[in-house]
């Protein structure tokens, strides 16, 4: 489609100047920019990160104005053609769009970093045991607590990076209760330590 674009685009230059100031001409040469804007903006939403809340976002943009009143991109259905993008006047909100699909791409790669997170606390464990010869219950930390309380705060650290971003909207409760968790986590290994170190 791009070089049948820019084919048109040489035909339009090559016909004669006498034409140029002619209203069709114009016309046609406004035409085939847009084309070519549109041409632009499509691979960022054909990207597989662009879900349905970033359509939505889309639709809700205070300057979305499709060509159709009311018009609803069907984004989720399989008739969904070259057509419903050209009557959805996406070429009046570029910018915005193509900001839009950007941040598509990186909320995935913070949700990648999310799961990442999960998985490994899913499988880290934390050894507990007794103190032999003490004849009251005890309860010490042991195994590699040193290596479980940098993790913590590495992937504090990470999480509250994930705050910062503009783009972690969709995720913000999320990333907001893990920071809290891991905190939370942390200070009391923190303090069972300290009375671990006390006995």
């Amino acid at each position: 489609m791009q070089d049948t674009v820019e084919k048109f685009e040489g035909e339009c230059r090559r016909l004669p100047v006498a034409l140029k100031d002619k209203q069709a001409f114009k016309d046609l040469e406004k035409a085939i920019k847009d084309m070519k804007d549109l041409l632009e903006i499509l691979p960022g939403l054909a990207k597989a990160c662009v879900k349905e809340r970033h359509w939505l976002e889309i639709m809700s943009l205070p300057n979305y104005k499709p060509l159709i009143e009311d018009l609803k991109i069907p984004y989720d259905q399989e008739t969904f053609v070259m057509k419903n993008i050209l009557e959805a006047n996406l070429l009046s909100i570029k910018d915005e769009v193509d900001d839009i699909t950007d941040n598509a791409g990186k909320q995935e790669r913070l949700e990648k970093g999310l799961r990442e997170i999960d998985e490994f606390w899913d499988k880290r464990e934390l050894m507990i045991g007794g103190v032999s010869g003490v004849d009251h219950p005890t309860c010490v930390i042991g195994g590699n607590i040193l290596e479980t309380q940098e993790k913590l705060e590495e992937h504090t650290m990470q999480l509250q990076q994930y705050n910062a971003f503009r783009y972690v909207k969709p995720f913000q409760d999320e990333v907001t209760s893990k920071i809290q968790l891991l905190s939370e986590t942390s200070d009391t290994i923190d303090k069972w330590l300290k009375v671990q170190l006390g006995w």
